[in-house]
């Protein structure tokens, strides 16, 4: 039974953390745009920003979510990817949004400074067999390690410590009772408004539809994953940032294995705001790709940065706000053509 529950927990996760947004960029970036590493780091953020945006349209056309609505979500990922990967292997094009491109023809970008600049393309077909940088198995294993032990921590914990986990545990109930963004707290506390945020509740409530497990539980369980998420959205913010694997490998082991925060989050249950600050470093990235890339494809940053910059304020309202000042100064910065002296 316990072997059932993890593999039931892996794939909730894979479903709710990687294959939305990988699907995504799938279908907006060129395949040798990005590497695997960098393309599942930047899934991750959008994942988490494209499940609660579709509890929202739902809500707003009167349908309710449900195991279907999460199910139909992943269903249509995977047909995504595997279309992908099918015209890739079979005739070298991909179909992105908005035009067919042939494999040799994409624009590969690499990261050099905080920039990501072309570099020249192999047809897709000879980048089937990569040799994996030593850099990224780390970030695996540093992934791993701290996935394990924000496990440990909640070893035998059924419910979510504090004022604030009854708080969100309530919320992820009603949303997974009702299938929409609550109206009020209804019938658990005699509150008739709702004006929080949900984005976390949201993917609490998309859990529990896929495994079936007690919803208090599942709100720390899925606090605890995206706990560790923190590893590979830093990871690919300090690399874009720096230029650098060995940065981005230094600032993941730093946040999930050597610093109290955010490890610590748990006995707060902070999970709204945990979950915001894991999206933010995805959105950060993209919105420096929508003033560092090439005008041919910018506009498909744009439109990640807006999916990004909308599930951020879903999630949290106050960290939606950190993204300002950092774009403020790097935008100077990138206008001043003194990113290279940072």
């Amino acid at each position: 039974m316990a072997l059932q529950i993890i593999l039931l927990s892996a794939l909730a996760s894979s479903a709710v953390f990687i294959i939305p947004g990988y699907a995504l960029t799938q279908l907006l970036l060129p395949k040798n745009l990005l590497c695997l590493t960098d393309r599942l780091c930047i899934a991750c953020g959008l994942s988490m920003a494209i499940i609660p945006i579709q509890l929202l349209v739902l809500t707003q056309l009167g349908i309710p979510s449900g195991p279907a609505s999460i199910l139909g979500l992943v269903m249509l990922a995977l047909v995504v990817i595997a279309v992908q990967y099918v015209l890739r292997q079979c005739t070298g094009r991909e179909f992105l949004w908005g035009r067919w491109a042939p494999g040799t023809d994409v624009q590969c970008l690499t990261t050099t400074s905080s920039a990501l600049i072309p570099a020249n393309c192999v047809p897709p077909k000879e980048l089937v067999i990569r040799k994996i940088p030593l850099e990224e198995i780390l970030l695996a294993i540093v992934f791993l390690v701290t996935l394990i032990m924000r496990l440990l921590v909640i070893e035998g914990v059924n419910y979510p410590p504090g004022g604030d986990g009854y708080h969100h545990t309530l919320i992820s109930q009603i949303i997974h009772d009702t299938g929409f963004i609550p109206q009020s707290y209804r019938p658990y506390a005699p509150l008739d408004r709702f004006t929080y945020h949900f984005g976390f509740h949201s993917l609490v409530a998309a859990w529990v539809w896929l495994t079936h497990l007690p919803v208090p539980r599942s709100t720390l369980l899925v606090s605890q994953i995206i706990n560790a998420l923190t590893v590979p959205t830093l990871y690919i913010f300090t690399k874009v940032l720096t230029g650098r694997k060995e940065a981005g490998l230094f600032a993941a082991m730093v946040a999930g294995l050597i610093t109290v925060m955010p490890a610590y989050y748990v006995n707060w249950s902070r999970n709204t705001q945990l979950t915001a600050n894991v999206m933010l470093p995805v959105t950060l990235v993209a919105l420096i790709q929508v003033l560092e890339a090439w005008n041919t494809i910018r506009w498909r940053w744009c439109v990640l940065a807006a999916i990004l910059i909308a599930g951020l304020f879903l999630a949290h309202y106050a960290v939606w706000w950190f993204a300002a000042p950092f774009m403020l100064v790097y935008a100077a910065a990138w206008v001043l053509g003194n990113r290279g002296q940072w």
